[in-house]
């Protein structure tokens, strides 16, 4: 047993009739900052009238009460709320990432520029930079910086939420783009939702296209070509029915043939047998 401290061996006797004035030892519980609570002794000075002071606590029973395995410890609650990064500042990390992807020509982490733009869909700006970022140098590049997305559902799935809200041309030309290019590797289930964005995307494309020229032609035609041609399923092919998407292309070919410019006549003479070729199907 712990033997309990003789907390009056030093003190000063004192004299008799003053037994009102003695400082009595008392048991509080203090509150922490925390919520919860400790037993502690502590000296409580307190003033009292004659007659009317507490008798001095047993010591033993102070020590019991200290060592009470069910008084409740102060623990620091975690501090993770107390600096929460307003959206503002956040979108603003978002800017400054995509922007240097893009500068840096994909010298960056790739995770950079994939979380701003899985984290801000809804952003126009940082769709289309990112976009650019991930999209730019020559095919072998692009290939590589690619394929570590596949099995990325979250990233596949925010390309397609990009695409359902109707961005602008340029955006939906870079999200048809990524997923032609993506769909050249194995996708396992996430096949329908990278077909489906592609689809989309050329729909969009389409109706939002101003004129083309011969680059963006051949995009289109290698995105169409690559639901419904040789390397396409029968859910790609679905897709492209149900969007009319062979329509809308018949519909921009006979414009273009109807034009006289030289550009226009360059272009057709570029790509007359691929493209009678894919309205054929």
């Amino acid at each position: 047993a712990v033997e309990s401290p003789d907390l009056d061996a030093d003190a000063p006797e004192s004299p008799p009739g003053d037994a009102a004035q003695a400082e009595p030892l008392q048991t509080t519980t203090e509150r922490q900052p925390f919520g919860r609570r400790r037993s502690s002794i502590v000296l409580v000075k307190k003033s009292v009238e004659e007659g009317e002071g507490e008798p001095p606590v047993d010591s033993e029973e102070l020590l019991a009460a200290e060592e009470d395995d069910d008084l409740e410890v102060p623990i620091e609650e975690p501090c993770s709320n107390v600096w929460r990064i307003p959206g503002d500042v956040k979108r603003f990390g978002a800017y400054i990432r995509v922007h240097r992807y893009l500068l840096c020509e994909g010298n960056a982490p790739l995770q950079d520029v994939v979380q701003a733009i899985t984290e801000h869909t809804e952003d126009q700006e940082i769709c289309l930079v990112g976009l650019q970022g991930l999209m730019q140098g020559v095919d072998n590049v692009v290939m590589i910086r690619l394929k570590e997305l596949v099995g990325d559902a979250t990233f596949i799935s925010k390309i397609r939420e990009i695409i359902m809200q109707e961005p602008e041309a340029e955006v939906a030309n870079l999200v048809m783009k990524l997923s032609t290019r993506m769909m050249l590797f194995p996708l396992g289930s996430d096949t329908e939702d990278v077909e489906e964005t592609c689809a989309v995307a050329i729909a969009t494309v389409l109706d939002s296209a101003d004129g083309f020229y011969a680059t963006g032609w051949e995009s289109l035609l290698e995105a169409i070509d690559s639901l419904v041609g040789a390397r396409g399923t029968e859910s790609g092919r679905r897709m492209v029915a149900r969007l009319e998407i062979l329509r809308r292309l018949d519909e921009e070919w006979e414009k273009l043939l109807a034009k006289k410019d030289n550009i226009s006549k360059m272009l057709v003479k570029t790509f007359k047998e691929d493209t009678e070729r894919i309205l054929k199907r």
